[in-house]
């Protein structure tokens, strides 16, 4: 990166000194130091299904490589919603940016060097389409491009790939006998198989449950503080831990993340949700209403308002917004 030739407080003509042991540019009028820091860069690992969403560069410096939705994160936003919004400006996708992956250093983008940070993040609304940054496309994991973006993308990459395939490795040894499994054809797909007990491995799918609570045509949403979808909204709900009942869950989600007491009305709806790399599961939504406490959010809900179908917020989670459709389906008929 080029040093600068002018003192950005005065505008005299900088001069260099040493100090600390290195050369700086240094004003002689108003004493003003350039010290070269490192640039923030940061990314997003959108996947899909078994897919990753890559932009094929236009623009030097890495023209005609393959890369992740990435660029420069400004002086007043942290790193994640930067995130999101390069992946919004460079494919057309709104996602819900989910935990860190990693920080990258790099040293090869002319620009100069720097930290690049990684997320991971799920599409929640949008359709893919060009800029002037690139066109974008799915990208199987087992299959990436040859031609990769450097500036610590091809790192993030390739370390999302191995920790995808490190997921899908089987368990090595039965959890009853302790005996080494075997891979084989059971239960119509592959699985691991005990040869000594014959205790068969199943993985078994998440399951989340929350409560529907609505005043006429308005339905109650929190707004998430953390990740994944920060910031964005969702029908209050969460896991299920084993060993409660799915709707007892409902209600303690409900009264955690809201400060109500909830009675369950009925089943509203199921909804799946998650892929192969992400983990697969099922929402189950009730129907209710409260009956005491008072609206409160705890710490992991920045707020929580009621909203009306024509009114509704960027959502965070695919499943919810297949509920509030079906919600308002409901209203219409």
């Amino acid at each position: 990166m080029q040093e600068p030739a002018f003192c950005p407080q005065c505008g005299a003509t900088l001069e260099t000194h040493l100090e600390s042991g290195r050369s700086r540019p240094t004003c002689p009028a108003c004493g003003w130091v350039h010290y070269a820091q490192w640039k923030v860069a940061t990314a997003a690992v959108v996947v899909r299904g078994g897919g990753v969403l890559l932009v094929q560069r236009t623009r030097p410096p890495y023209a005609g490589a393959w890369g992740l939705p990435a660029g420069f994160v400004e002086s007043d936003e942290p790193p994640d919603v930067a995130a999101a919004r390069e992946v919004a400006e460079e494919t057309g996708l709104t996602v819900a940016v989910g935990p860190l992956l990693g920080v990258y250093p790099y040293t090869d983008d002319a620009r100069g060097a720097g930290l690049l940070f990684t997320y991971l993040a799920r599409p929640v609304r949008g359709a893919l389409q060009a800029s002037g940054e690139g066109e974008p496309r799915w990208w199987p994991l087992a299959g990436l491009p040859g031609d990769l973006v450097g500036a610590g993308q091809g790192d993030a990459l390739l370390a999302w790939q191995r920790a995808a395939a490190a997921r899908d490795a089987h368990a090595r040894y039965c959890p009853r006998c302790g005996s080494p499994v075997e891979m084989r054809e059971l239960f119509g797909r592959l699985r691991p198989g005990c040869p000594a007990c014959g205790l068969v491995q199943f993985r078994e799918p998440k399951t989340a449950t929350g409560v529907l609570i609505t005043e006429g045509e308005r339905a109650l949403l929190a707004r998430r503080a953390h990740n994944p979808g920060r910031g964005l909204w969702y029908i209050p709900s969460g896991y299920a831990d084993w060993d409660e009942r799915v709707d007892e869950a409902a209600v303690r989600e409900v009264r955690e993340e809201t400060g109500l007491d909830v009675v369950i009305d009925g089943l509203f709806g199921v909804f799946p949700f998650g892929d192969a790399e992400t983990g697969c599961g099922t929402f189950v939504l009730y129907r209710g209403h409260a009956v005491g406490g008072a609206l409160q959010p705890d710490a992991e809900i920045l707020e929580l308002s009621y909203f009306g179908l024509d009114e509704l917020p960027p959502l965070a989670f695919e499943t919810s917004r297949a509920a509030l459709d079906q919600w308002r389906r409901e209203i219409g008929d």
